[in-house]
């Protein structure tokens, strides 16, 4: 599928991020966490719905 061939690169660069936070003590990292999740179930949004995602953006 195009769209999840689009995705891979996109995922590959977010996966070091996360990992590499996740020892970590400082405390902005609860904000990345959230950021992250939001990210996470746009991803998911992508994935299932494919095209119709764009139509669930803010209109102008």
């Amino acid at each position: 599928m195009p769209l999840a061939s689009c995705l891979l690169p996109l995922t590959s660069c977010l996966l070091p991020l996360t990992c590499s936070r996740l020892p970590t003590t400082d405390s902005r990292f609860p904000i990345l966490n959230s950021q992250f999740s939001i990210l996470n179930s746009q991803f998911y949004l992508v994935v299932r719905y494919g095209a119709g995602y764009s139509n669930t953006g803010p209109r102008s």
